[in-house]
């Protein structure tokens, strides 16, 4: 319950219009988004149970394989998609 609370703590504090520093001072106003809001959710994360943790963990893996190679062949399609503009553009001179 607790690690719900405070991840919504940080989602609402990002979102928020109110901020410790504000947003219109250049460079230092993003600085508390920057620190305080990783923390909140790291603390989010070392306040649940360790089995939780583990099994999310494991899930979270298992998706990022999937992820990779979805995200490698987008790369590779724009990649081609790029090469093909390229040699249109080049060889219609």
């Amino acid at each position: 319950m607790i690690p719900k609370f405070i991840t919504l703590l940080a989602v609402l504090y990002l979102l928020s219009p109110i901020d410790i520093i504000p947003d219109f001072i250049p460079v230092v106003g993003y600085l508390d988004d920057i620190v305080i809001v990783p923390l909140m959710l790291s603390l989010a994360i070392r306040l649940l149970p360790v089995a939780v943790r583990e099994e999310c963990m494991l899930q979270a893996s298992r998706q990022h394989k999937k992820f990779m190679w979805i995200t490698i062949l987008i790369i590779l399609l724009i990649a081609a998609m790029i090469a093909g503009t390229v040699w249109l553009i080049w060889y219609r001179r």
